[in-house]
């Protein structure tokens, strides 16, 4: 089906002349179902997939913004951990080489430490910085700076380590929502 789509989205954006980079929006997520709405922008044309079908298809993830596809890798990244995910779908994310690839945007992953942050470089600034996945994956002006396939990336970390601090404080006990729960005391 994808080679099919691949075929149509080259002939389509050649014919109505479709240079930008941000070709796709996400129109509706489906985290029960792990699928994922993308329409053409300016069309009516919708494509309905999964997300590791979306994940692992280049044209897809290039296509977005970059906060749309950290929107996609953070419910992906929930969905692995989860454990809906397919154990197929992890190992293609984990061995996709396309995620952390050099391109002209502003941020460049540099690397991620052992305590999961994660290293990056201003490429305008000629600064490095390090920050927690969860945070970058939250502002979105330091998101819009990076390109497609490294917000992506950041998404999937954020949505893992959401969904291990969730798993964790339901272990616990503790209440998730943030509200006091009320106890009698005698």
């Amino acid at each position: 089906m994808f080679k099919y789509f691949n075929i149509l989205f080259s002939k389509f954006s050649s014919f109505f002349g479709y240079d930008k980079e941000v070709f796709f929006c996400i129109v509706n997520i489906n985290s029960a179902t792990e699928e994922v709405v993308l329409q053409v922008k300016h069309k009516s044309l919708t494509l309905t997939c999964t997300f590791s079908e979306a994940i692992n298809d280049m044209s897809i993830v290039n296509h977005l913004s970059a906060n749309e596809a950290c929107y996609l890798g953070g419910y992906f990244g929930r969905a692995l951990k989860k454990g809906s995910g397919r154990s197929e779908a992890l190992r293609q994310a984990k061995s996709k080489p396309f995620l952390l690839q050099n391109t002209k945007s502003k941020y460049q992953i540099l690397y991620q430490n052992r305590t999961g942050d994660i290293g990056y470089f201003d490429m305008k600034s000629k600064k490095e910085f390090i920050d927690n996945p969860v945070s970058l994956a939250s502002n979105k002006y330091i998101m819009s700076n990076f390109n497609s396939c490294q917000a992506c990336y950041i998404g999937i970390l954020a949505g893992i380590f959401m969904e291990k601090a969730i798993s964790h404080d339901k272990k616990q006990g503790k209440n998730i929502r943030g509200r006091p729960a009320l106890r009698v005391v005698k």
